[in-house]
């Protein structure tokens, strides 16, 4: 009968020579996804704030705060999600390379 007797595998360790900078493409990635969520809402919104320009400009003085808010209130909603949404992926980010961004995430994020 023959026993296998297990394998020890050494722990692996980054050679402290080579530089790992994963942190710059991850950047550029959550800055173009910024930047193409910002785009859309700014394209779509820009049409909203025609009709809502439309809707106000009819209206007397008295009644055009109403129509101003329904129209400012889903952009800004939208606005407010996409910086908590950025804020989150940064957030996640220092924390996953604490030695790059110095071990405060909030800060850096």
């Amino acid at each position: 009968m023959r026993f296998v007797r297990p394998l020890e595998l050494r722990e692996m360790k980054a050679k402290k020579s080579a530089s790992r900078d994963n942190l710059t493409p991850a950047l550029k990635a959550i800055g173009a996804l910024l930047l193409q969520e910002l785009n859309e809402i700014f394209s779509v919104s820009a049409i909203d704030a025609m009709r809502a320009h439309d809707e106000i400009e009819l209206r007397p003085i008295s009644e055009r705060t109403g129509p101003f808010y329904r129209h400012l209130q889903p952009l800004r909603k939208d606005l407010v999600s996409l910086l908590a949404g950025s804020y989150r992926r940064y957030f996640k980010l220092a924390l996953a390379h604490p030695e790059q961004t110095g071990g405060d995430a909030h800060n850096w994020a």
